[in-house]
């Protein structure tokens, strides 16, 4: 129950007076309780959910992987590249933990774990990642997520690497997503508007998912990929 009292004095010098005010709570207090206990409820579908789906994502990358071993080199270079962004996209929901808001994810353990998987397609290359531990919406997690996998495997696959820094930042409401690489490729360096599948998509994301931008280029002898973005990503 919550009581409220007022004091106040009679005209001319009258006596004082009160009143008390009872009023029973219980009703509000379980109508409270009720959308507590729904709210629980959702978010444990919610999770539940992003479980299923993530074995779905992981189950369907398998079966891509099967399908690439018994085709020609063109089939499974494509196959791959498709199980390796469906894994991407069953990282971001792995990173949803029963104790988080389902509606962000953390971008560190995230592009840690992306970069682990990609790692272990090469070896002898030393990798390096930092990263700012924030999170970000979970609409922004499947692009950063994407966007990472593409680059980190671009980086692996272009100018036989020795060493990768991947570096995920935030400064002043922009995140800033970079993609090192000390290859020696002599190539005329691809750009996000060329026929390239993977760094249009990278672009597109970048630009259309995130609100942000892209770019590609050469400095101090480094293969350096770079996507900004607003932290907040637009919504529709």
């Amino acid at each position: 129950a919550e009581v409220s009292i007022t004091v106040f004095r009679e005209p001319q010098g009258g006596r004082d007076m009160g009143i008390v005010v009872v009023r029973d709570l219980t009703e509000a207090l379980r109508v409270e309780e009720e959308r507590a206990v729904r709210e629980r409820q959702l978010g444990l579908m919610l999770r539940e959910a992003h479980h299923r789906i993530k074995n779905n994502l992981q189950v369907a990358s398998d079966l891509l992987a099967l399908q690439a071993a018994a085709e020609t080199p063109a089939c499974r270079e494509a196959l791959g590249a498709a199980a390796r962004r469906i894994r991407a996209l069953a990282a971001v929901h792995e990173g949803i933990r029963a104790d988080q808001d389902v509606t962000e994810v953390q971008a560190g353990p995230l592009i840690r774990a992306l970069a682990q998987d990609l790692q272990t397609s090469r070896q002898g290359v030393r990798f390096e990642v930092t990263v700012d531990e924030r999170p970000v919406t979970s609409r922004a997690a499947s692009a950063l997520a994407l966007i990472t996998a593409e680059l980190v495997s671009n980086a692996l696959h272009h100018g036989a690497p020795t060493a990768v820094h991947v570096c995920f930042r935030v400064t002043d409401g922009e995140a800033l997503l970079e993609v090192r690489d000390d290859g020696a490729s002599e190539l005329p360096l691809p750009g996000p508007q060329d026929g390239k599948f993977g760094l249009r998509l990278v672009g597109l994301l970048a630009e259309e998912q995130l609100g942000g931008d892209f770019s590609l280029l050469r400095e101090q002898g480094c293969t350096v990929a770079r996507a900004r973005f607003p932290l907040a990503a637009p919504t529709d």
